[in-house]
């Protein structure tokens, strides 16, 4: 007589549902650990993205500041225009291309071209800056404009700077000096607190987002006399710049003490060479 040794009777509901609740054991646990995991991913990378919106933006203004002044800039420029204003803002200006011309001639009319002896470094859909000597004080400063057309030898031995987008602020007198100065403007955007941002502006161009949730900027001067403030009266007397940024992650997390958001602060000491010389 043969004897079967399968259970025709199959499980029971006890073992069915002892088998179910394992399953649910370890499929919790497997999505729990997944979820972890994944949250843990989301957080280091936006650390990273942090961490390297903060270095882009100090390589920025450390390379920009130690041009600040280069070639020596003509007085009633300042190479650093400081703003102490909690987030700080800075201007840095140089000339890096060395070139520069004064009018040969008075400004019939503001809409008019301005004519030099010669222009041979300035070139055309280029922004510059214009500007009368300090010593003339019934003049501003000077303003930005943008050569359109660049006119070699008119006929009558000029050579002419077109500003096609549209007139200057007022007819410049004989000897206004044009120069191909580059200014790099940097503030902090808080018009959406939740997203603070780096702006850069270029010359007169509209600003333009650096950096993303870039939450502070300082900065501390050592002038030449071995003091330091936040405000410097002469810019010209510049020899160190202390420079703070403060990123901070795009998004809070919620398990993460205070306000929820991690934060970083990077700082660089950069001596400004082009000053002092």
């Amino acid at each position: 007589m043969k004897i079967s040794l399968i259970n025709h009777n199959g499980y029971t509901l006890i073992e069915l549902m002892i088998s179910l609740v394992i399953i649910g054991v370890i499929t919790t646990a497997a999505y729990s650990f997944y979820l972890n995991q994944h949250k843990q991913w989301i957080v280091q990378e936006q650390i990273t993205n942090m961490q390297q919106n903060a270095r882009t933006s100090m390589e920025e203004l450390v390379s920009k500041l130690r041009m600040a002044g280069y070639v020596d800039l003509p007085q009633g420029i300042d190479p650093i225009v400081a703003v102490d204003a909690n987030p700080d803002t800075i201007a840095i200006r140089f000339n890096s291309r060395d070139c520069s011309a004064a009018i040969g001639k008075d400004m019939p009319l503001p809409s008019k071209p301005l004519h030099f002896d010669q222009v041979e470094c300035f070139q055309e859909s280029t922004w510059v800056y214009i500007m009368v000597p300090e010593s003339d004080s019934l003049y501003p400063y000077g303003e930005w404009f943008y050569i359109t057309k660049i006119s070699i030898n008119q006929g009558q031995g000029w050579e002419e700077l077109i500003h096609g987008l549209g007139p200057l602020s007022m007819a410049y007198p004989e000897g206004s000096l044009v120069l191909q100065l580059e200014e790099y403007k940097y503030y902090i955007d808080q018009t959406d607190p939740s997203h603070p941002k780096l702006m850069r502006q270029v010359d007169d161009q509209p600003p333009q987002t650096f950096a993303e949730d870039i939450e502070d900027m300082q900065f501390v001067y050592t002038m030449a006399d071995g003091s330091t403030t936040s405000a410097p009266a002469n810019p010209r007397e510049i020899r160190v710049v202390e420079v703070r940024i403060t990123a901070r992650t795009e998004r809070p997390d919620p398990d993460y003490p205070g306000d929820h958001y991690r934060r970083r602060t990077f700082s660089s000491q950069v001596q400004v060479r082009n000053l002092g010389l």
